[in-house]
């Protein structure tokens, strides 16, 4: 039970995943180890799902559900229904991983191996249809899902994004007016995410604007303020907005003669673009 003085039942569930980790030491090449959790608290039930790459992850898929409902609560009887389903599917989907996928997985040469510690995507379809392999390199910010990466077939770098929200739409008008980098792909993957691939800014080039404005004269700040503020005005008379446009977010070149806008999670059109929920309103001030 919940509160009762004994062992919470999410936390002892990702323990007995960690004990079984340790049992299956000669076995984890190639994989990630992905486990669907069912963990019970009295009359309540919940899922979670859980992997190991340098750590185990444990994350929540659903909330508790109830199953001491009145019998005529159809809501609350179709949402555990619902959950039972898709659990009974993942367990299926589990199963023909380890019987079937994971040995193929592990007969491969070590470089078509996974890249445990990186996202599992590692292919974006372009403007054709043609299928781009690409490798991670690294993530570009601690906490972040945002990574560099190459092309396989020509090491081209780029750079992989994912996120829950993102105008494709605001992306490409801004490359096609050069001051974005060029997109090279804006994918649905599961779980409502998007994965955005783009082509990488030369670091020896450009560096965001927060850390730019105290390397550049007070000249060339004023020419960079100008340069975006009429970029700004051709984006709001496209009827678009950015939603985001911080210093963070404007990567400008070492003389400031050229800079380019990044992060369109938040763009859109005037008027049904909307600002997130949990948008913060504390530290950074919003229009």
């Amino acid at each position: 039970e919940l509160a009762s003085g004994h062992a919470e039942p999410y936390l002892q569930s990702g323990a007995y995943y960690l004990n079984l980790i340790r049992t299956v030491e000669d076995r984890r090449a190639g994989t990630v180890l992905p486990c669907i959790i069912l963990y019970a608290a009295g009359p309540h039930i919940g899922f979670s799902g859980a992997a190991f790459s340098r750590k185990i992850r444990q994350d929540v898929l659903t909330p508790l559900l109830g199953t001491d409902f009145h019998h005529c609560d159809e809501d609350a009887f179709c949402i555990l229904v619902h959950a039972l389903r898709a659990y009974k599917n993942a367990v299926i989907a589990l199963e023909h991983y380890y019987a079937v996928d994971l040995p193929l997985i592990q007969a491969r040469p070590p470089a078509k191996m996974p890249q445990l510690l990186f996202p599992y995507p590692m292919a974006y379809h372009d403007t054709n249809g043609r299928e781009v392999g690409f490798k991670y390199i690294e993530p570009m910010d601690t906490g972040t899902l945002i990574f560099r990466g190459v092309t396989d077939h020509d090491s081209r770098p780029i750079v992989i994004k994912f996120t829950h929200r993102y105008s494709k739409v605001v992306h490409d008008w801004c490359a096609d007016h050069l001051c974005a980098p060029k997109l090279l792909a804006c994918e649905r993957i599961p779980g409502r995410w998007f994965m955005v691939v783009m082509e990488s800014v030369p670091l020896h080039e450009y560096c965001n604007l927060s850390r730019q404005r105290y390397l550049l004269s007070h000249e060339q700040m004023q020419h960079v303020r100008e340069n975006v503020e009429k970029f700004v005005s051709k984006l709001w008379e496209a009827n678009f907005v950015h939603g985001d446009l911080r210093d963070a977010n404007i990567l400008v070149n070492a003389d400031g003669t050229d800079f380019k806008v990044v992060d369109f999670d938040w763009s859109g059109a005037i008027g049904e673009a909307r600002y997130p929920s949990n948008m913060n309103t504390v530290t950074v001030r919003r229009p």
